[in-house]
């Protein structure tokens, strides 16, 4: 098989292609720019440094349409068979999907998420040839004939040349959503102030007779946080309602406020001939409606379909990436921290605490992370304690305007949450950047130590220096940059855990009307790759609309929106100088340079274990200890990353191996590394030494000081679904000693079992085979986990006992039928486990129980028919393989042939040419294509693995 590394070639067949259009900007005026351009015939690329279509709704929640235009009657059906609504509202909830929907079916229109203008080349005749975009690991540079700026302000007009200023906006609306089964004698509309110069607020209804909105218009002048004035207006309002109610719920808000502006006599002059402008803040609208902004799109398309001047081909294939232009502004700063989500808030708070001046910035409008932009407001397990506690409690007191306890029966409350953010982060003066990420390439070291970076945002490039930095992006980004060394997907096919893609949503429940939590796995990406992240949008917004049952049903149970942001649960590993390990979870290891404690389980979301690490396999098959309680504490070497001596890392890349991440990564643990990075990062900036000198005792008692360390035992679960318990079994969980490996042994065929075969696994072969291999026969339990414990660590004299539980697996054996379901990820049938573990340690003769594991369509799952194909694989790529057995395999993977497996419908052609390729057989050409030409990064990364 040849060998060609496909996994860029996606993204570099975008960049490289000459397009009939480009278009940067998905709200309203870049989606009608791109409809009506690819109803002319035009081969369109839509840009946007966001990942949400139709921003003004999805976002700032506007649902005013307004005086509509023709060409938005398409999108108005669509609506309205959404929602049942047809009039001059659109539904913020309900406009991304249904815009997503009809983008999808529209073959001419392809879209680039996360990708922000840096810098334009124009040719001699003022021509725009190419824009250069900061993608999410990468520059990228992008042609095309003719472009349209359909961007807020303006940003790609302004890096061709423009000087205009926008227009002055005269105010901005935060919206709030709030439902009621029966408002009864509460009147509409009511005007509402709390007494704030130049912001007034108006309650009106909504088209659902749920809902009322709270629109708090704000002056052009006000540069506070919306959330400084959202207190005092809902409590206002509150005093206003009283008791003519139920407690209203508020359900959705907007994540950032609506601009609108002064109008302009005339709109500006575009910088070049063949740029058309659908800039909001450079027309003459004010721009209070949806239906004036998706106008502005049509106007602007219909403009640049006339323009006869236009780059060509050749002049494209002719020009490079333009020069970067200069920063717009020069940061110099204690420490910066890069992200503001769940482990960059509480570093950023922790470091401004401490004294240092401190720097933040985030792609993002609004800090928070995942609770607060991602839908996932909620704990799952973890430790409280220190700053961490402080928020929880402030989040709780702004919890009593949005939400009675009823109404919140889980986790916290995302608004309340993002307040408190706001309230802390201005105690403690931290400086923040919204709608700004790092930008490739432009991170400077000298020696082990980062100088500066570049932040593009969408006012220009910003240069930062710092003294300490700390990397808070979720995937390492600052990291990687400085040269960080990373681990990548799992062993198997270089795969990430599943990502998730939330509705906000909400539903009448017996105890009335209550909030929930969708958080359903939508599928695998790389989120290194902006292409791979854009794909994952698309999808995984067309799999919620698939697979939910709440979209805009009723006005008591529907969705309030996608959520701005994916939920990405696994992304690329740094290397640290420690990095916590399975093991340290199961025993509950202890460090002298303890920052914190972390506990809950090795929470992987795969059903495919196989294609794991052996240990991962191991662990969740043969062991079944995906439930088991796991706690240990975390050292402060988990935090430094090798080779960088002012870094710190308060993200999920932080030190731990590829199993133990599925563990060390939640909420809670990243808020706990947070506090930590930000009080080292601090006293390293006063200091002047490296992360590595930090005084640790200086560490560890602030930390003492704030509550963090030690941590307490949770009594009252404030916000979660699970309590970390330091305490452990003292057999299962201590130390191998005699008497432990001894009661190990026993403890086989017991509820323990599972975890002492662990244990028992780890000790590795000297020592486990002599143990083990007189209980290889056995029956019961206590044999089965001998064999699978024996063969997983390659003794070849549990084969035939392994074989032996693989054939009573086999239909019409009983044994199948009486088995757990085998795609359950918390455990499998014995006979799956031993048919991985007999991979291990088998021989030839285990070629045909395999290949009858997976030619048995009726018995067994399509993970265990996978699992019996990759252990034929792993068996013939360690000696040779008679033509018996490649008979045997072909008729396996004929048997096989048909398998589709869920959010992973690639898998069984990658196992497939995986055995092809173990045996000597010729790849299958579909099956290559199938990997070799897949939307997904990750997949057509795997074919280099094969």
């Amino acid at each position: 098989m040849t060998q060609v590394n496909f996994a860029d070639a996606p993204l570099e067949a975008l960049l490289s292609q000459f397009w009939d259009l480009a278009i940067y900007g998905a709200g309203y005026p870049g989606f009608a720019a791109a409809l009506t351009a690819e109803a002319a015939g035009l081969k369109v690329l839509l840009i946007d440094r966001r990942c949400d279509l139709l921003w003004e709704s999805s976002r700032t929640r506007n649902p005013e349409a307004g005086k509509l235009v023709p060409e938005m009657a398409p999108f108005m059906r669509a609506m309205a068979c959404a929602t049942g609504i047809a009039d001059d509202w659109i539904d913020p909830g309900s406009a991304e999907w249904v815009a997503n929907e009809l983008l999808m079916a529209k073959k001419n229109v392809t879209r680039l998420y996360f990708a922000q203008p840096v810098a334009a080349k124009t040719g001699k005749a003022g021509l725009v040839e190419s824009v250069t975009f900061a993608l999410r690991n990468r520059l990228g540079t992008i042609t095309a004939a003719k472009w349209i700026d359909a961007s807020e302000t303006g940003e790609l007009a302004r890096l061709c040349g423009l000087t205009a200023p926008p227009s002055i906006i005269i105010k901005r609306i935060q919206r709030l959503f709030f439902q009621c089964l029966r408002w009864g004698p509460v009147k509409t509309p009511m005007e509402i102030s709390a007494g704030i110069f130049g912001t007034i607020a108006h309650f009106e209804s909504s088209r659902w007779s749920s809902e009322r909105i709270l629109n708090i218009e704000m002056g052009g002048a006000y540069k506070g946080t919306a959330s400084a004035i959202i207190e005092p207006m809902v409590r206002a309002l509150r005093i206003r309602i009283g008791n003519k109610c139920e407690a209203p719920l508020l359900t959705h808000w907007s994540f950032e406020p609506y601009p609108v502006y002064a109008k302009q006599t005339a709109p500006v002059t575009s910088p070049s001939p063949n740029l058309a402008l659908a800039v909001p803040a450079l027309s003459t609208g004010s721009f209070v409606s949806l239906g004036e902004r998706f106008n502005l799109g049509v106007l602007a398309a219909n403009k640049i379909l006339n323009i006869r001047r236009a780059a060509t081909p050749a002049v494209a294939a002719k020009a490079c990436a333009a020069a970067l232009p200069e920063p717009v502004r020069t940061v110099e700063t204690d420490v910066f921290v890069a992200g503001l989500g769940t482990g960059g808030l509480l570093a950023a708070i922790a470091a401004g605490r401490a004294g240092s001046k401190v720097f933040a910035a985030d792609e993002q409008p609004s800090p928070g992370g995942v609770p607060v932009l991602a839908g996932i407001p909620a704990y799952y397990y973890g430790c409280p304690g220190g700053l961490q506690t402080e928020l929880d409690i402030a989040t709780q007191r702004f919890m009593t305007l949005f939400a009675t306890p009823k109404q919140m029966s889980h986790g916290y409350h995302a608004l309340a949450r993002r307040m408190a953010a706001d309230t802390l982060l201005g105690k403690a003066k931290v400086e923040t950047l919204y709608g700004a990420s790092l930008l490739p390439g432009g991170t400077v070291r000298d020696g082990d130590r980062i100088v500066s970076v570049l932040l593009a945002t969408p006012s220009g490039l910003v240069k930062v220096v710092a003294k300490s930095w700390i990397d808070a992006t979720s995937e390492g980004f600052l990291a990687a940059e400085a040269g960080v060394p990373f681990d990548g997907g799992r062993p198997g096919d270089g795969s990430y855990q599943a990502f998730t893609q939330s509705w906000g949503a909400f539903g009448y429940l017996p105890e009335g009307l209550s909030l929930f939590i969708s958080n359903i796995d939508c599928g695998h990406a790389d989120p290194d790759d902006s292409l791979d992240m854009t794909t994952a949008r698309i999808a995984a917004t067309h799999h919620l609309v698939v697979n939910s049952t709440v979209c805009s049903s009723n006005a008591f149970n529907r969705t309030t929106g996608v959520m701005p942001t994916l939920g990405i649960r696994r992304g690329k590993l740094a290397h640290t100088r420690y990095r916590l390990t399975i093991d340290d979870l199961v025993c509950r290891s202890r460090f002298p340079d303890a920052i914190g404690i972390t506990g809950g389980h090795v929470d992987n979301h795969s059903t495919d274990y196989f294609a794991e690490s052996a240990d991962l396999c191991f662990y969740n098959w043969c062991a079944s200890a995906w439930a088991f309680p796991t706690a240990c504490e975390i050292p402060y070497g988990a935090i430094l990353p090798e080779g960088v001596s002012n870094l710190w890392m308060a993200c999920r890349a932080a030190g731990c191996t590829d199993e133990t991440s599925n563990a060390f990564r939640m909420q809670r643990d990243m808020q706990r590394i947070g506090e930590a990075a930000g009080i080292a990062a601090s006293l390293a900036a006063a200091a002047g030494v490296a992360n590595g000198n930090v005084p640790l005792d200086k560490l560890r008692a602030a930390l003492t000081a704030s509550g963090a360390l030690p941590t307490i035992a949770e009594k009252d679960l404030r916000f979660g679904c699970g309590v970390t318990t330091f305490e452990g079994d003292p057999v299962a969980t201590g130390p191998a000693t005699a008497a432990n490996i001894r009661k190990w042994v026993s403890a086989l065929g017991d509820e323990t079992g599972g975890i002492a075969a662990w244990r028992l696994y780890r000790l590795g072969p000297e020592k486990a085979v002599p143990l083990l291999k007189p209980l290889l026969g056995k029956p019961g339990s206590r044999g089965t986990l001998a064999a699978l414990i024996l063969g997983a660590l390659g003794e070849s004299s549990a084969a035939p006992h392994l074989a032996k539980i693989v054939a009573a697996g086999i239909s019409p054996a009983p044994a199948a039928k009486a088995d757990a379901n085998p795609t359950n990820r918390r455990k499998v049938p014995s006979h799956v486990a031993a048919a991985w573990a007999l991979g291990r340690c088998g021989g030839q003769a285990a070629f045909k129980p395999l290949a009858d594991l997976a030619s048995d369509k009726e018995g067994n799952s399509p993970t265990a028919r996978l699992a019996a194909l990759w252990a034929f694989a792993d068996i013939a790529r360690r000696g040779k393989v008679p033509a018996a057995a490649k008979t045997l395999a072909k008729t396996a993977l004929a048997a096989c042939a048909n398998i589709t497996v869920p959010l992973r419908p690639w898998e069984r052609a990658f196992v497939a040419e995986r055995l092809r390729k173990a045996v000597g057989l010729p790849s299958d050409a579909d099956d290559f294509a199938i990997l070799s030409n897949s939307p997904w990064r990750l997949v057509r990364k795997s074919v280099g693995l094969l």
